[in-house]
C-alpha cells in the first residue's frame, strides 16, 4: 500500500481520539465492523505480536458509520 498509514496502538488510539480498549473492541474477531488485514493487522505472523492499525481507514470507516447514524436520526429512524 503506498499511502498507508500503520500504526501501533497507542499511537493508532491517539491519532483517532479514542481509547485503545475501544479500538480493540471495534475488531471483527470481537464483534465489531475493523476487518483484520484491511483494518487491523499483526506485526509479525503472531498473535501475540503488537497490533497496527490503518488510521485513516478506520477513519474513513467511523466517519461513514457517524454519517449513517445521523441520518437515521434526522430521517426518524432512531
Amino acid at each position: 500500500m503506498a499511502n498507508s498509514n500503520w500504526l501501533a496502538t497507542p499511537d493508532a488510539s491517539s491519532a483517532l481520539g479514542i481509547s485503545p480498549i475501544t479500538l480493540k473492541r471495534r475488531r471483527d474477531s470481537h464483534g465489531g465492523f475493523l476487518e483484520h488485514g484491511k483494518h487491523w493487522r499483526f506485526k509479525t505472523d503472531n498473535s501475540n505480536s503488537p497490533m497496527l492499525w490503518e488510521v485513516q481507514l478506520i477513519r474513513n470507516e467511523f466517519e461513514k458509520r457517524s454519517w449513517r447514524a445521523s441520518r437515521r436520526v434526522q430521517a426518524g429512524d432512531a
